[in-house]
């Protein structure tokens, strides 16, 4: 699994790349972009969110034009029925760490609502999940944590899944709960439910010997 960059400073880095475009292309003024400039280095924010809490811009028009510049799709998750199947397959520290939601696949290609399409780990450990080509989207930040949190607020991933179908051998004793409730927290579910499915496939092929 990879560590990628924080997602907001690196659409940023985008945005300040190309803030001169934002004055030629008419969507702000020059003395706006003066303005938002001086507010970013005084208060230590981004570009894009001084523009859009200054009114300069909404924030719908400035995700348009920076998934112009980089050459990507620009989505709207609230217009777009998310496809479950393919949230399922993602463990929500994925999404949440690279801040993604996929919603369609399309032939052999997923395509991917993420806060920075330029992520590269974020594409790795994406292509590595779904064995597909990905297609990075532009989304907001915002619409991707709230979709986040409407698609894994049942804990829907398999893996998750997985782990709340368990069957946890009988515990004989208090000492038991307690060595298992200190391996769940150093080991996490998944290690945890591996462990749990091989005792109780021995327990299984004991009895029925």
């Amino acid at each position: 699994m990879h560590h990628g960059g924080d997602s907001t400073s690196q659409l940023d880095d985008l945005v300040s790349r190309y803030d001169r475009d934002l004055v030629t292309e008419g969507l702000i003024s020059a003395d706006q972009l003066t303005i938002a400039k001086i507010s970013r280095e005084n208060l230590g924010t981004d570009l894009g969110g001084v523009l859009i809490r200054k009114g300069f811009m909404t924030e719908e028009k400035l995700l348009e034009f920076v998934a112009n510049k980089v050459g990507v799709a620009h989505v709207i998750l609230g217009d777009i029925t998310i496809d479950t199947d393919l949230t399922r397959k993602l463990p929500v520290h994925l999404a949440r760490q690279h801040k993604v939601v996929p919603f369609a696949k399309e032939k052999d290609r997923v395509r991917v609502a993420m806060a920075n399409p330029y992520n590269s780990f974020a594409l790795d450990d994406l292509r590595d999940l779904y064995k597909s080509e990905i297609e990075p989207c532009l989304a907001s930040l915002h619409e991707i944590e709230e979709a986040i949190d409407h698609c894994f607020e049942t804990g829907s991933t398999d893996e998750e899944r997985i782990f709340s179908l368990e069957v946890i051998p009988e515990i004989d004793s208090q000492n038991e709960i307690e060595t298992r409730k200190m391996q769940e927290m150093a080991l996490g579910p998944k290690v945890v439910a591996t462990v749990n499915n091989m005792i109780a496939r021995a327990k299984a092929e004991g009895a029925s010997d």
